[in-house]
């Protein structure tokens, strides 16, 4: 004779929760350079990374970017504390002490939160 049989899911359910804050890559004073047809159209620099595929999260802090253009002038270059780059939509939050000055403009910007939304940019 069989007696009732039950299965304990805890462990599954929670193993699901811990892999959403668990990173999937984590990486330390990091220089990621973005290059197209030979060009580096960008460089972002920083202390630490993160990744989190399955929030399509990079959280970063201390970065550094430098954004050129196709003949490899500085187009704008900025400093923040912390960044959460959306990976799905190339949006970015930028917080802490943010420092952005643009070559084009002849401007810069401080401020303690930014966003930035890739769909407006041309």
């Amino acid at each position: 004779m069989f007696s009732g049989c039950s299965l304990d899911y805890k462990g599954a359910v929670i193993g699901e929760e811990l892999s959403e804050t668990v990173p999937d890559t984590i990486l330390v004073n990091f220089k990621y350079t973005r290059v197209r047809q030979g060009q580096t159209l960008a460089v972002v620099e920083g202390k630490s990374g993160k990744t989190f595929s399955k929030k399509n999260e990079t959280v970063l802090k201390h970065v550094h970017f430098i954004e050129y253009n196709g003949k490899g002038d500085i187009l704008n270059e900025g400093w923040a504390d912390n960044a959460v780059y959306h990976n799905d939509t190339g949006d970015a939050r930028i917080t802490g002490d943010i420092k952005v000055y643009s070559e084009k403009e002849k401007a810069s910007i401080k401020a303690e939160e930014l966003y930035w939304t890739a769909k407006s940019k041309l």
